[in-house]
């Protein structure tokens, strides 16, 4: 049947060939261009288009966060110019948490042509750059995994040579130094760019460094810095050259790379310590002149808050030219400077507790400053530590027995004393504490004056106005550039405090009385309990208070008698086994024999003697021993000393296995059975194999007879027969098994 608009249908889009064919072709480069952005085709079209989204999308943004990261952590460093400084910083996973966010950006951009742009030619660098963001987050297994697989897999000679060189210095990090030569020996044989050329012979530098080789590290450094432009970096490295040329005594060179730090693009603080270094470099041998330079330095505005930097510097320099006292005085004054850098007074403490512990032997005053050093926050990395801390401990046992000498002989001399003389001393004594704390609250009213002071002349610094300028801003509180001194001055004292009542009291539960209210303090004349002033001792009850403490009775004088024989023997043990002072062990060990000639621990003391006197080649140690082996014949220290074939280990092994045994014999007679049953089975672990295992193991079956009954202690007995049967205290052990065996015919067991 023939439709009158079929014609009509005709002349639709799809009815004309021409346009068919139109629409084919769209249709196949539609097609062709979603196949394209495949991340499987290795098309030109394909290939290009991932490349340009990893390298601006992905690769770009990372890198642009590295560098940001990397900056952050270099402008972030605290170098210590005290010591050799690191060629390149040290990574920690303290320091990698600063710069977390940026590398966790740079991890997620770069990781996103991997999943997403497979065919692109930009894989690999985002490989290295995964790594090196690893690399600064300090975790160094995974940078190595990651800089091994760039190496191994990527075609491009500079991506292999940056791999290699995050490598070294990843080796270099986890002290993997084999890994760490085998690399060098591989870049070494490279043709590497100017850039990674620096970057190798920083990293280089560093293992040279670490290896304490630092005629190649000076070498290799002075290479690198001639291909660096100028920068920071470069003029740290010029730094550590200057520090090397000093150490090996080479002034002139030191000098002048110290100069090359001062006058390039350095920061001030380390231009600063460049200058310092000048200064004891150029007037090496004209004190005069340096202290001048140094002076001049300290009245420099800008040093203001590096004083104590100068003050250590021209300690260090006193500490060389072994003017002790010079340098006690620097130091101090570098600890007595208000902010500055903590670190740097941590080490002042430190130079100070030296001192007086190696060259004044002034153990008190060392003491007090190793307390100080570790109070302030002593970094455990700091050289020595563990003798720092060591010293500190036994300085503290030092002091407290060489107080306890000293006070308690101070108290018999008075004691021994006639009424009269006694009574002048206590007069004497009190007049002088009286005007000590006289003098020590004026001071302190003379500082709070000035401090007040000061805030009111920070409040008026503003220039006065001139005759017929205008007056509108002079009155203080109109100014505000005068203001914001004052708040700033505030500040600095009294820190960020709300504005209310009573703001200058911590505690705010005391405050003044209304003088019209009859009931408040101020109208019956009295003051708030809080700030009464405590009533005055009289001095006659001063004195009262003095004599009590003094041991005016027989056994007040015994007992502090003992104090001071066991304080004498506390501290020749220290002063010979701790310190090693053998001249002062001789002296205090004499003066016990000498004052307490019935002391318990007189062989032990003498056997000491014995020692010192025997590694001296002294023939007073023949006398020693004598005595020892005719009076003391039955103690362990005659055996050891008629036994001289054993050497000073073996023997004080033996002396302290036997202070062991007898602490926990005393322990048991005490009947504390807990604690003696520690101390017996930390003794049989710790003597495990010798003649004292077998002592703990008797003290064990006597504390076992005692707690858990008679056929327990007979059935230990035989144990040890079984176990030991070749021991020298075996029949010491029949005998107790014997009067067991009695016991239990007697008792009917």
């Amino acid at each position: 049947m023939f439709f009158p608009h079929s014609e009509k249908k005709e002349t639709h889009f799809f009815s004309s060939p021409f346009k068919k064919v139109c629409y084919g072709f769209l249709v196949v480069i539609g097609f062709s261009a979603i196949t394209a952005c495949s991340q499987y085709n290795q098309g030109l079209v394909s290939t290009s288009y991932h490349d340009l989204n990893s390298h601006y999308n992905a690769y770009f943004l990372a890198n642009e966060r590295l560098n940001e990261a990397e900056k952050i952590l270099f402008a972030g460093r605290k170098d210590d110019y005290n010591e050799l400084l690191s060629v390149l910083l040290p990574h920690d996973t303290l320091r990698g948490s600063t710069v977390k966010s940026q590398t966790d950006y740079a991890i997620e951009k770069a990781s996103l042509p991997i999943q997403y742009h497979k065919n692109s030619h930009w894989l690999d660098d985002c490989y290295l750059m995964i790594a090196h963001a690893r690399f600064l987050q300090a975790d160094f297994d995974n940078a190595i995994e990651t800089y091994k697989y760039v190496n191994s897999e990527s075609k491009d000679d500079k991506l292999h040579h940056r791999a290699l060189i995050g490598l070294l210095r990843a080796f270099n990090q986890t002290k993997n130094y084999d890994y760490s030569q085998a690399v060098i020996n591989r870049l070494r044989k490279e043709k590497l760019s100017k850039h990674d050329l620096v970057d190798f012979y920083e990293a280089r530098a560093q293992f040279h460094q670490i290896r304490q080789e630092y005629d190649q590290t000076l070498a290799i450094l002075k290479q690198t810095v001639k291909r660096m432009p100028a920068s920071e970096r470069r003029a740290r490295l010029y730094y550590i050259i200057g520090q090397l040329y000093q150490r090996t005594n080479h002034t002139k060179e030191g000098y002048s790379y110290f100069d090359k730090v001062h006058k390039s693009n350095a920061s001030y603080e380390l231009a600063l310590q460049a200058k310092l270094q000048m200064i004891q470099l150029y007037a090496n041998n004209d004190e005069r002149k340096l202290i001048k330079r140094f002076k001049k330095l300290l009245r420099d505005e800008k040093n203001v808050e590096y004083k104590d930097r100068v003050y250590y510097a021209m300690g260090m320099y006193a500490l060389r030219k072994e003017d002790y006292d010079k340098a006690l005085g620097y130091f101090k004054e570098a600890t007595q400077v208000k902010g500055g850098d903590g670190r740097q007074k941590t080490l002042a403490f430190l130079r100070l507790a030296e001192l007086y512990y190696d060259k004044q032997q002034n153990y008190k005053q060392a003491k007090n400053y190793y307390d100080s050093t570790l109070n302030a926050g002593l970094s455990p990395t700091t050289p020595n530590y563990d003798v720092i801390v060591k010293r500190q401990k036994v300085l503290e046992g030092f002091v407290r027995n060489y107080e306890t000498i000293q006070t308690e002989d101070s108290l018999q001399r008075l004691a021994k004393m006639d009424e009269a003389s006694r009574n002048k001393f206590f007069d004497e004594w009190l007049d002088k504490r009286e005007k000590e704390e006289r003098e020590a609250e004026r001071k302190r009213n003379d500082q709070i004056a000035q401090e007040v002071g000061a805030i009111f002349d920070n409040m008026n610094t503003e220039e006065k106005p001139k005759r017929n300028e205008s007056t509108g801003s002079a009155w203080y509180f109109s100014n505000t550039t005068a203001m914001a001194q004052g708040r700033t001055a505030f500040a600095r004292k009294w820190g960020n405090r709300p504005l209310e009542d009573n703001w200058r009291r911590s505690k705010k539960d005391i405050s003044f009385a209304d003088p019209t209210d009859p009931t408040s303090t101020a109208s019956t004349g009295r003051a708030p309990q809080e700030t009464k002033k405590p009533e005055k001792i009289s001095r006659e009850d001063q004195k009262k208070s003095m004599l009590a403490n003094l041991p005016m009775s027989d056994e007040a004088m015994q007992k502090s008698n003992e104090k001071v024989e066991t304080a004498y023997y506390e501290l020749g043990k220290i002063t010979d086994q701790e310190l090693l002072e053998k001249e002062k062990a001789i002296k205090t060990y004499e003066t016990l024999l000498e004052r307490f000639p019935q002391t318990e621990h007189a062989a032990e003391v003498l056997y000491a003697l014995y020692l010192i006197y025997q590694e001296r080649g002294d023939d007073k140690q023949l006398a020693i021993r004598e005595k020892l082996i005719q009076q003391y014949a039955g103690s362990t220290y005659a055996r050891l000393a008629a036994n001289p074939g054993m050497t000073r280990d073996e023997n004080i092994a033996d002396i302290q296995a036997d202070r062991a045994f007898q602490e926990a014999y005393q322990t048991y007679e005490a009947q504390n059975f807990v604690e003696a049953d520690r101390l017996i089975q930390s003794g049989i672990q710790q003597y495990k194999g010798t003649l004292n295992e077998q002592r703990f193991k008797i003290l064990e079956i006597k504390l076992i007879g005692k707690t858990q009954g008679l056929d327990a202690y007979r059935k230990a007995l035989r144990d040890f027969m079984n176990t030991y049967a070749q021991s020298s205290l075996l029949p010491y052990v029949h005998k107790l098994f014997q009067s067991a065996e009695g016991l239990t015919k007697n008792t009917g067991h």
